[in-house]
């Protein structure tokens, strides 16, 4: 199971989420309420003494939102799922340790008549290598 995979089980948790949380570039045809993600880093963590075991994941997640009481609602539940995320394992990957601040101010996307919350999310993590 990848990040991505972990990522999406765990926000589609909420029931106004569920089945609703796709990749950037799978977002044709969505309806509100949805949420999307995209990766912007994937690196080693380096230390002083050379690379560490651990890995640092950086995604933008965005809640989508048709008013915004409803976005405020729903992108305080979002965070707090991806603050849970410390702990979850699948196959290879074990989450150690998450960062999540607002990546920008809360947009309205007005051509389509929605609101837009964006987080960024670090993810530190230990993959097995077979």
């Amino acid at each position: 199971m990848s990040l991505e995979s972990i990522i999406t089980a765990r926000v589609e948790q909420l029931s106004a989420l569920s089945g609703k949380v796709y990749p950037a570039e799978a977002l044709q045809n969505a309806s509100a309420p949805f949420a999307f993600y995209l990766m912007t880093a994937d690196n080693a963590e380096a230390a002083l003494d050379g690379i560490t075991e651990l890995r640092i994941a950086q995604y933008e997640i965005s809640v989508v939102t048709a008013t915004y009481p409803q976005l405020i609602s729903l992108a305080s539940q979002v965070r707090a799922k991806l603050w849970s995320l410390p702990g979850a394992k699948s196959g290879s990957i074990e989450i150690q340790q998450v960062e999540v601040s607002l990546a920008s101010p809360d947009l309205k996307e007005t051509q389509v008549h929605l609101y837009r919350r964006a987080y960024s999310l670090r993810i530190y993590y230990k993959e097995e290598l077979s």
